[in-house]
């Protein structure tokens, strides 16, 4: 059943809760929605309280006006989230535009973090490729609302990080092509303008995920070209952070590699939970082949 909280600037977020137990929250990515989640919350609602929910701009959640989309509306509408079912904190997962949601909430509220699961996360963060991505987002917004995503949603879907899928699971990838032919396309326009094409570089979000010291799952398909180089960053930079690559995989990991993901999720949720999750070793941040001195 869906349930509808309300973010701080007056805007219906739907949502939907799983299970019980430990609180896991996913949050879509650009292409997705509520349903994108349906084969993990289809298992892991059997261990632990699955929320999902529909970001601003994605029905059955308001479509608010051009000036309401922001990663800081995105982040409040988290709080919303949480707030409404009473969670104090909960175990985040967030794939692209989710992903980078579920980045900033860490670095500004980590206190309604237990661990950050950022999955195919990253495009626009390379500086040399940072002014392509931003005139693809715009021009995206402005093709939505010419043609909308009646039109756009096939060429999307098989775009170079998409097609993956496709060549993996035909069935799954027409879901996926389907569900996105029937998103708002002004909504999405909207969401380009004000959430996608204006977000920070993961590398900007590095200080406040150090300080936030919470641990963090990096999950990146192999051939998701605009994450792997600052994925590799992030990893670097965060002693908490761990970072998994998957193989033959484009940037719907969650589709493409259904059962690996969740497998992922659930070892790295289940080692917070009990305490094995460990920070990596000071002597193992340091560049040598033996720590011998010189």
């Amino acid at each position: 059943m869906t349930r509808l909280s309300t973010s701080a600037d007056g805007t219906a977020i739907a949502y939907r809760v799983d299970g019980e137990g430990i609180p896991v929250l996913f949050i879509h990515e650009f292409a997705g929605d509520m349903d994108s989640w349906d084969a993990q919350v289809q298992e892991l609602s059997a261990d632990f309280k699955c929320i999902r929910y529909a970001a601003r701009g994605y029905h059955p959640s308001d479509i608010p006006g051009p000036g309401s989309y922001s990663q800081q509306h995105a982040v409040q509408d988290v709080l919303a989230v949480l707030d409404a079912e009473g969670i104090d904190a909960a175990h985040i997962v967030g794939l692209s535009m989710g992903g980078y949601t579920t980045a900033n909430i860490t670095a500004l509220h980590p206190h309604r973090v237990l661990s950050a699961t950022v999955a195919g996360c990253g495009w626009g963060s390379d500086p040399d490729t940072r002014e392509k991505f931003v005139a693809e987002s715009m021009g995206l917004a402005g093709r939505l609302r010419e043609s909308g995503w009646s039109t756009l949603a096939g060429p999307y879907a098989e775009g170079p990080t998409r097609i993956q899928l496709r060549t993996k699971d035909d069935k799954a990838w027409q879901l996926f092509r389907d569900g996105l032919a029937r998103h708002s396309s002004e909504g999405s326009a909207r969401t380009m303008e004000g959430v996608q094409s204006k977000r920070p570089s993961l590398d900007e979000l590095i200080p406040g995920l150090r300080e936030a010291q919470k641990p963090i799952l990096i999950l990146t398909g192999d051939e998701d070209d605009g994450c792997i180089e600052a994925n590799f960053r992030l990893k670097k930079a965060l002693p908490t952070a761990a970072w998994r690559v998957f193989p033959n995989t484009g940037h719907t990991i969650n589709l493409e590699e259904p059962e690996e993901f969740n497998r992922s999720v659930r070892s790295f949720v289940l080692s917070v939970h009990s305490g094995r999750w460990n920070r990596r070793h000071p002597a193992a941040m340091t560049f040598s082949s033996t720590g011998l001195p010189q």
